[in-house]
């Protein structure tokens, strides 16, 4: 049974009001991980967090940012993606595709696909989203994974709170490239205005599992 003690845990909601989103798992952003088991235990444990939502059809999210736009001339980031990241793509389309270890179930009815203008670091800026979680799902909690922790993930953690979601991180499906800026928004940032998880604990909550248990 799911507990439902407080509004504002997680537990507090089955898997038809909780959706699971992942954040930017793009092939160029696998590629900056190092450590080969530093990438296995991100991909093992987004799989982990896949196969609990898909078990129990709760609603799956894959967030990606359009390589295809230029994000907009105002943003602070224009100048990166102009001179970093844009070309990247360009010489190396696979490098804007998703992740085949945590890709979209194409035949699946419980799963979207969103792109976001470059720039916007909230998925939740993701055009139809909104509409998506609010207004068809009626989802209440959001369990997080994805890249970066002190990018796309914090920001959606934020944005989602501030819109009324219960929010939930896994640090386990987080990376980012400095360790100590990723345990400081994990230990620190995000319990601010949501939740951080361990794997275990996040698969119970989408299973609709008590993580009391």
């Amino acid at each position: 049974m799911v507990s439902t003690s407080s509004p504002n845990h997680p537990s507090s909601y089955g898997p038809s009001e909780t959706a699971l989103l992942l954040l930017d798992f793009h092939n160029m952003f696998s590629g900056f991980i190092q450590e080969a088991a530093e990438r296995e235990k991100l991909i093992n444990s987004t799989q982990a967090l896949l196969a609990a939502a898909r078990e129990s059809k709760t609603p799956i999210l894959h967030c990606l940012i359009d390589a295809s736009r230029d994000p907009l001339p105002t943003s602070k980031l224009a100048d990166r993606w102009a001179e970093q990241y844009k070309p990247a793509f360009a010489g190396n389309p696979e490098f804007a595709v998703q992740m085949s270890d945590v890709a979209v179930d194409k035949d699946s009815k419980t799963e979207y696909s969103f792109n976001r203008l470059a720039g916007r670091v909230s998925a939740l800026n993701s055009e139809g989203i909104m509409e998506l979680l609010q207004e068809k799902l009626e989802i209440k909690s959001l369990v997080l994974c994805g890249f970066v922790s002190s990018g796309c993930v914090l920001s959606t953690a934020r944005n989602g709170a501030d819109e009324g979601f219960v929010i939930t991180v896994v640090p386990d499906a987080c990376w980012d490239r400095d360790m100590e800026v990723h345990n400081t928004v994990m230990d620190h940032v995000i319990p601010m205005t949501g939740h951080t998880m361990d794997l275990d604990e996040a698969v119970r909550v989408l299973r609709g599992n008590d993580v009391s248990k």
